[in-house]
């Protein structure tokens, strides 16, 4: 019997996902050395200056003295509570639209965490050409089962970027640091996709085709009403996430290649993809 090669392909580039709760793009947690949680920002501003505007960032310490909202953190690896969409629209507010994104790490601390992700995310550049450094602009909040009662965190948008030292504060004698987008293409959690859609009977995650987020996590919260404990919160996340099995995922995505100029597709009709066998392995 002919192998279909479209069905084998696609079974072949879904053994490139990780599905299991090892994940980090199924099951989030915050780690101290390696991720900043960002407060009070809202995450079309932040996508807005960041993407459209191609403007950076400075991330902000925590002053308690400046603030009697303070923003704390959580030891647990949880995300902590930040705003609230559905509340009235905070737009207008100028901590909303200036250049800095609010932490809830004092300064001795946060250039501390941000010189170590800094390092460690060049350090992986320089080694594998690849950058792992993303800022998470939502979070799906989502459980395995109606049995469970463990919640689990999945990103919705995810922004390469770049984090920069910039100039010296000599009022706090620390160095302040600069995130930048990078440029290259807002990366989908195919994971969180795939996950959906094997394992809940063909729930869909929608697309994000440069929309503003508060737009698509509307689309995500229509996608999954009818799981009654999720919900799409707002919170934003520099963090580590990697990427590099996805991409051989969407590069292998016949939809992504063109015609060969007649009926065929150039990836489905090339010699390597014809010779796949059933007991072929990526």
């Amino acid at each position: 019997m002919p192998i279909n090669i479209k069905a084998k392909l696609d079974e072949l580039r879904t053994k490139l996902l990780d599905l299991t709760n090892r994940n980090r793009l199924l099951n989030f947690r915050l780690t101290k050395r390696r991720s900043v949680q960002i407060f009070d920002e809202l995450p079309n501003q932040v996508y807005q200056r960041l993407v459209n505007d191609e403007l950076g960032f400075y991330l902000k310490p925590f002053d308690d003295e400046d603030d009697d909202n303070a923003a704390t953190s959580s030891d647990d690896g949880e995300l902590s509570a930040d705003l609230d969409l559905t509340e009235p629209d905070f737009d207008n507010a100028p901590h909303h639209n200036d250049d800095q994104l609010q932490t809830h790490l004092n300064v001795e601390k946060l250039e501390t965490t941000l010189k170590h992700i800094s390092r460690e995310a060049r350090s992986c550049i320089e080694e594998t050409g690849v950058n792992p450094l993303y800022l998470a602009l939502g979070f799906l909040e989502w459980f395995e089962s109606r049995d469970s009662n463990e919640k689990r965190l999945a990103p919705l948008i995810l922004l390469p970027v770049t984090l920069e030292r910039a100039r010296f504060d000599a009022r706090t004698k620390t160095y302040r640091y600069k995130l930048v987008y990078d440029g290259e293409d807002i990366t989908p959690n195919v994971s969180l996709r795939e996950k959906l859609r094997t394992d809940f009977h063909g729930l869909n995650l929608p697309e994000f085709e440069d929309a503003e987020p508060a737009a698509y996590f509307r689309e995500v919260s229509d996608a999954v009403e009818r799981e009654s404990r999720w919900k799409v919160t707002p919170q934003i996340v520099l963090g580590f996430f990697s990427f590099s099995k996805i991409r051989m995922y969407l590069d292998l995505d016949a939809k992504n290649w063109p015609s060969d100029g007649g009926d065929g597709n150039a990836l489905l009709d090339h010699r390597l993809i014809k010779s796949l066998s059933v007991n072929s392995v990526v």
